[in-house]
């Protein structure tokens, strides 16, 4: 589908950065030994240490002052949006990834689930907020198909203008026949697609 191709400009945008840092540096063959050492076991870091301990103790503050031993998901998600601006996410989408760890009617969250989750969710809106920021290089606030086009350009993509305003219209909620990518719609498609 069209948002893919979106998608797929991002994370080539976003590797691009990360080729040139990875490749910079050369290496002594102790140095080559390290990096099999670390690609050999499971290294990724949990979204707890992407974000760090300062910020885990923060989202375990908010969800302390609840008194209870776990919420309900519509909490979950309103400490989210008051307390993280993450306010992307929908109940819905919520009880979808709790759904399929607990077979239950109603579902709740414990600590420690709600710090994983906050915890995720923020790592992955640092992230969609550097992919946007990447296409919105004036810092307009949106991206606009000028940003498309160049990116597409400097990554050597061939994309059509008909083939870069359909990837817009499906991302752009607006409604009108401005085709715009405002950041919150970028990050709903960044949860989607799971960046």
């Amino acid at each position: 589908p069209s948002h893919c191709q979106l998608w797929l400009l991002v994370h080539q945008t976003m590797a691009g950065g990360k080729r040139k840092a990875t490749t910079s540096h050369g290496g002594t063959s102790s140095k080559r030994r390290q990096k099999k050492k670390k690609t050999a076991a499971p290294s990724s870091p949990s979204p707890e240490d992407l974000i760090g301990e300062a910020r885990c103790n923060e989202i375990r503050e908010v969800f302390q002052k609840n008194g209870q031993d776990s919420i309900s998901v519509s909490k979950a998600r309103r400490y989210m949006k008051r307390s993280f601006g993450i306010t992307w996410i929908s109940t819905e989408d919520i009880e979808n990834e709790f759904q399929q760890k607990q077979n239950e009617d109603a579902i709740m969250i414990n600590q420690n689930e709600f710090v994983h989750f906050v915890a995720k969710k923020l790592h992955q809106s640092q992230r969609s907020q550097k992919a946007f920021a990447l296409f919105d290089q004036d810092q307009k606030g949106m991206i606009v198909l000028e940003d498309l086009v160049r990116v597409s350009k400097e990554l050597d993509e061939h994309f059509t203008i008909e083939e870069l305003q359909e990837m817009m219209r499906v991302v752009d909620t607006s409604g009108d026949d401005h085709l715009v990518v405002l950041k919150e719609d970028f990050q709903k498609l960044g949860y989607k697609l799971n960046l």
